[in-house]
């Protein structure tokens, strides 16, 4: 989960919702609101790990499964309610089927970690910059270095 300034909880539930592919979620102080239910689609499926809220309010997220390449995505819903689907991983060079969290900068890029694919084969820690480019920051072996 994760709070945003005005005390409103966040969070993911990896199954149910419209095509029981998981949900976004908020709670305030007025209730609950489903924000998003993923299709399954390129929108993504089943969303495992943990969400970030930048400071403009922005929530950030990944799936595990579905998206364009079948691998999950990386999503964010504006503080204005929108839906964007910003990246779908391509597992064997990108990494893919995202577990973990979600990290934002001052300067709003995005940091995770995939559980299997990269160069490596053991998933991947990566980039989706502010500006919309995607990188692998590092590989991991499955090894010495973990997977």
């Amino acid at each position: 989960m994760a709070v945003d300034v005005s005390g409103n909880l966040y969070g993911t539930a990896c199954e149910g919702g419209d095509s029981y592919c998981g949900t976004v979620w908020k709670l305030t102080t007025g209730g609950f609101t489903n924000l998003y239910s993923f299709s399954g689609g390129t929108d993504g499926s089943t969303p495992y790990g943990g969400i970030s809220i930048d400071a403009s309010g922005n929530v950030f997220g990944t799936t595990f499964n579905a998206g364009a390449n079948s691998s999950g995505t990386i999503w964010q819903i504006t503080a204005a309610g929108a839906f964007n689907a910003l990246y779908s991983f391509a597992p064997d060079t990108d990494g893919g089927f995202s577990i973990g969290s979600v990290a934002v900068d001052p300067s709003g890029n995005l940091f995770g970690t995939t559980s299997a694919g990269g160069t490596g084969a053991g998933g991947t820690l990566w980039e989706y910059s502010a500006g919309g480019s995607y990188s692998v920051l590092y590989s991991f072996s499955g090894n010495a270095d973990g997977s």
